[in-house]
């Protein structure tokens, strides 16, 4: 019997997030992108967002064993991946949600990867990337791999010490995730909860007025 797909919700999410924003992005933009949403997650929330962690490969920060999972995905059917050239373009085919504070938070990160590509279309693949080893973990990263001589490629890159939590993360972090796991808990009260509510308070009615709890 084969064992079970690990469970990618959030890098699920995230993809779609991305892909559906921008349709036809490329592989490096994608997945440094992800890079991106992670970080700004983990500085803003004090959490992981992406299930894979953060490594280090040929190209900086990536999510690890992104070729698989976003041939998974496709395979799911919630992206569509077309081969053009030398290039492989990404377009989302699913729904995805976040919560209103979690788009707060992430939106910034995909505008800016916008305005890259609308401003240096032809250069901005190479800006993208040149961005994600000028964000600190990857600096710290690299620091540490010229005090060692070695080349740490596949190590992760988002674990103490090449991002640490007290230093790095907001100090509303907390508050955020309250606020985060509050909406997320109030999404499951749907328009037909509502209607309910409003149908049980009308049976409700005749004894409040008995009781003159309508009046408190």
């Amino acid at each position: 019997m084969s064992r079970p797909s690990t469970p990618i919700p959030n890098f699920t999410k995230a993809v779609c997030f991305v892909t559906d924003a921008i349709p036809n992005i490329n592989t490096t933009q994608l997945v440094k992108t992800l890079y991106f949403l992670e970080l700004e997650y983990q500085i803003k929330f004090g959490e992981q967002l992406l299930e894979p962690d953060i490594i280090r490969d040929e190209m900086g920060p990536v999510p690890a064993n992104y070729k698989s999972y976003l041939e998974r995905l496709q395979r799911e059917g919630h992206i569509s991946i077309v081969n053009s050239g030398m290039s492989t373009r990404y377009t989302c085919k699913s729904e995805y949600d976040f919560t209103e504070i979690e788009y707060d938070v992430l939106r910034p990160v995909i505008e800016r990867v916008i305005e890259i590509r609308n401003t240096r279309k032809g250069t901005a693949t190479e800006i993208i990337k040149k961005l994600s080893y000028m964000t600190e973990p990857m600096v710290r990263f690299l620091k540490d791999e010229e005090k060692t001589g070695k080349i740490k490629r596949f190590n992760r890159i988002m674990r103490w010490p090449f991002f640490d939590k007290e230093k790095d993360v907001d100090p509303l972090a907390a508050y955020r995730r309250a606020y985060r796991d509050h909406l997320r808990k109030a999404a499951k009260y749907s328009f037909e909860d509502a209607m309910i509510s409003l149908e049980c308070m009308e049976d409700f009615k005749p004894f409040l007025a008995a009781t003159n709890e309508h009046s408190r």
